[in-house]
């Protein structure tokens, strides 16, 4: 598998204003993930193979950096780090050496140009591994994609 770059760190927060406005003031500036991206998302649910939309309560902050913050509803237990995602250049090859490996595959989605594949935290000591793949020049640009 190659691995082009660490792509973005995922960070848990139970409150996604508040914490966007501390980091964006340490940090720089946090693009909003627009949520009809989210809402819109093609899941695929891993083994099961099936493919559903659903309806994600989730709001997302990534800035230019590379830091994600997410909110969730209902709210996480916990803030702070939970994983991490790796930009690859070749997804599907990609998931075929973790599944060798078994890493198991929770799910795929889609979101606009990027794609990304979500592995099982039981299988990597509790990190929460995302590959992701996309041709646009920022992540932020890949998702606005149609």
């Amino acid at each position: 598998m190659k691995v082009e770059k660490i792509d973005r760190v995922a960070v848990a927060v139970k409150n996604l204003d508040d914490v966007q406005k501390l980091f964006t003031e340490l940090f720089g500036t946090f693009a909003r993930v627009p949520v009809e991206t989210i809402t819109a998302a093609t899941v695929d649910q891993g083994e099961r193979g099936s493919k559903e939309r659903a309806t994600r309560y989730v709001k997302i902050g990534i800035n230019p950096i590379g830091l994600e913050l997410i909110e969730t509803d209902p709210p996480c237990e916990n803030e702070g780090v939970f994983g991490f995602h790796l930009k690859v250049s070749d997804l599907k090859q990609a998931k075929e050496e973790m599944q060798r490996k078994n890493i198991r595959l929770l799910k795929e989605i889609t979101h606009g140009g990027l794609k990304e594949a979500i592995f099982n935290p039981d299988d990597l000591h509790g990190v929460r591994l995302v590959l992701v793949e996309y041709e646009a020049p920022t992540v932020m640009d890949a998702v606005l994609r149609k």
